[in-house]
């Protein structure tokens, strides 16, 4: 337990009231018994109305929890304060006041009254004594509740700071030959874990927005910036010259003050995984302390030294940058926290020209800070060296860095009470209700920032953000495979290609079939979810085969199908018949599926009947001895070719000239000299 004290000098004892010779004093007043979220009791009380018959020497604590009753002597102070750690969740409270007759009647006792945030600080005694880690309750502070070391740990203890739900807490503290970095439940529901130990002094820890990584300072003369899990281990990351590190909404980014190269620097924004600088904030030179705002929206920072230009004080400036807005009244914070709100900064002002404690300053829509006004006040009589507004709020769970339609971000609120509601808003959009997640949808391309705020029945609300960037963008496709009209294989090899900035995932590929008659009948599928950039489509004899992809990226975004392209695969030439004698069937491998047939009779004719055409290919033989076949749709002549050639070419493929749509029965005459070789090995049309 702790029982505030304050110097005799500034111990005021009241006057008595008129009462009869022996009169015990009446109970204290207003007593009220607030627990913190770190498990304390902080008591308080006032005057009793009638002192009874002498002064006031001090007042007595009555706790009953299962049936014990427990009294705790309290010397008189001006604080009429009390904390109790640990207290149990079912003890009730009651304070007698003690004069020098004796001690009068405690009243009714009165249940303890759940707090939703604190402040919990690095606090040192007056008289110089171990940096140690106490808890107030907000918004009324009324005492300081110890919070003992855990097993392990130090008393002592510096920097602070609160995970994204608010669950647990972030401390560092010396030991024998170094410094410690320690993660506890907020409500000590469980030991601390030591998450890593150096030689260098560690100060201004901070979590990162999504909970899965911690970053930490180190106070030297050359510091440096170590990144590691939240879960602890060797870190993964080491960025020299650099501290006091805080976190971007986007999880990766750090805001640090760098030290490399002199005073007066900017604050730089370096990359947490590789350390490299990526930028720095204008407006921001000399600052130190940087701390982001649980809304992503603004950047808290001090400068503790004056120039002609940059002057002493606590300033606030969008995250975005901007123009610096000075809280008044030149305040020099040593510390600065943000409520789980991000609408109040806490200042620690420690030093002889403020009392040492915890002011706060509202922060506008617009950014510019209130005057500061007293939170812990007076009734402090510590040292105060780091602070860390505490509470339970939403969190963003782990995103990936860039999203997609699909895609949806955790939103964590069990750390809230039951009946807390969520809404969402993105960029300037006003907020609309949302659930345990928020799905991206159909957002613009680009980077966005989430902003999602919890509403508790008790009114109580708090804040969170993510920078997220998302692809809404399909994939770009390109067809590479060249067009071949027609084809004498069974396949035919497509290949495709395409790019996306988040990647591309798969491809799906299908055709669609017409035969000779031109009506194109289902798709079918090639491949589906492919990651292959090339298929045989399959080919059938005497049908038109037209094929398409798409393309998916990462995100699921899927373009549109591609444009189609067509091959035909001939008919083989027994499917004409012999309208005319003078034709000649033979089986020889050298020719189109084994066979052709041929004439050297002038006007010798084949027919396919049902044909419907743009355009005709012949499958034929060309020779130095070879003719003229002439084609026909109906009786529309569509052209003739030449078959003669200096060298023998089997399987020639031939195209007579394009026409208009044409239906009918398709007729193949010889139109050369009786003796002239006509050899057709097969026949195509196209549609398309």
């Amino acid at each position: 337990m702790t029982v505030s004290v304050v110097p005799a000098a500034l111990m005021v004892m009241p006057a008595a009231a008129h009462a009869a010779p022996g009169a015990l004093p009446s109970p204290a007043t207003a007593v009220s018994a607030l627990r913190v979220p770190g498990g304390g009791v902080d008591l308080s009380w006032d005057l009793p109305t009638d002192y009874g018959d002498g002064g006031l020497t001090g007042f007595v604590v009555h706790r009953s929890s299962a049936g014990m009753d427990t009294s705790y002597s309290v010397p008189f102070s001006v604080s009429l304060s009390w904390s109790e750690p640990d207290a149990p969740p079912d003890a009730t409270y009651a304070v007698s006041a003690v004069t020098t007759v004796g001690e009068g009647d405690a009243g009714t006792p009165v249940a303890q009254t759940p707090v939703s945030e604190s402040l919990i600080a690095a606090a040192a005694d007056r008289d110089g004594g171990p940096v140690r880690m106490t808890e107030w309750a907000l918004p009324q502070p009324v005492a300081s509740v110890s919070r003992p070391a855990g097993p392990g740990q130090s008393d002592a203890s510096m920097g602070l700071a609160l995970s994204p739900d608010g669950r647990m807490l972030l401390s560092t503290r010396p030991t024998s030959g170094g410094w410690q970095l320690w993660s506890e439940p907020v409500d000590r529901s469980t030991p601390p874990v030591l998450l890593w130990a150096t030689a260098a002094v560690l100060d201004h820890p901070a979590w990162s927005p999504d909970g899965t990584r911690v970053a930490v300072g180190t106070q030297a003369s050359v510091p440096s910036t170590f990144v590691l899990p939240a879960t602890g281990g060797t870190p993964t990351r080491e960025i020299p010259g650099t501290t006091d590190p805080s976190w971007m909404p986007d999880s990766r980014t750090l805001v640090v003050n760098h030290k490399t190269g002199g005073l007066g620097l900017p604050l730089a924004l370096v990359d947490a995984t590789s350390g490299v600088q990526i930028g720095s904030l204008a407006g921001t030179d000399g600052a130190i302390r940087p701390e982001v705002s649980p809304g992503g929206r603004w950047i808290a920072f001090t400068r503790l030294y004056t120039d002609d230009v940059l002057a002493r004080g606590t300033y606030v400036m969008s995250a975005s940058g901007g123009v610096a807005r000075a809280v008044p009244d030149d305040t020099v914070a040593y510390d600065v926290t943000w409520s789980p709100r991000g609408d109040e900064l806490g200042m620690v002002l420690s030093g002889p020209a403020f009392p040492s404690s915890v002011y706060r300053s509202t922060i506008g829509v617009d950014g510019t800070p209130s005057a500061r006004s007293a939170d812990l006040g007076a009734r402090v009589y510590q040292n105060l060296q780091r602070a860390a507004w505490a509470g339970a709020r939403v969190a963003i769970g782990p995103t990936p860095t860039t999203t997609g339609p699909s895609s949806a971000l955790p939103l964590d609120v069990s750390a809230l009470p039951a009946g807390t509601t969520l809404t969402c808003a993105v960029d300037a959009a006003a907020a609309a209700s949302c659930d345990g997640a928020y799905h991206a949808g159909t957002l613009p391309s680009g980077r966005h920032l989430l902003v999602v705020r919890s509403h508790e029945p008790s009114g109580r609300e708090t804040v969170a953000a993510r920078t997220f960037t998302h692809d809404s963008t399909a994939p770009l496709l390109r067809l590479v495979s060249p067009v071949v009209a027609v084809a004498l294989t069974p396949t035919l090899a497509a290949s495709y290609s395409a790019t996306d900035p988040s990647g591309v995932a798969s491809y799906d590929v299908r055709f669609r079939r017409a035969p000779r008659s031109g009506l194109f009948g289902g798709y079918g599928t090639v491949a589906n979810g492919t990651t292959s950039t090339r298929v045989n489509v399959p080919l059938a004899v005497g049908y038109q085969t037209c094929w398409s992809v798409r393309a998916r990226d990462r995100m699921g975004n899927t373009s549109a199908w591609s444009a189609q392209r067509c091959t035909v695969r001939p008919l083989d030439d027994r499917s004409l018949t012999r309208a005319t004698a003078g034709w000649t069937q033979q089986n020889t491998s050298s020719s189109y599926l084994g066979t052709n047939t041929y004439s050297t009779r002038s006007g010798a004719r084949l027919t396919l009947a049902s044909v419907s055409a743009r355009q005709v290919y012949l499958v034929a033989t060309r020779c130095s001895t070879c003719g003229v076949a002439t084609v026909y749709i109906g009786s529309t002549k569509i052209g003739s070719v030449s078959l003669a050639s200096s060298t023998t070419r089997r399987q020639s493929v031939l195209a007579l000239p394009v026409t208009s749509l044409r239906s009918g029965t398709l007729s193949v005459v010889v139109t050369s000299a009786t003796g002239k070789l006509v050899q057709i090995d097969g026949v195509a049309v196209r549609t398309l």
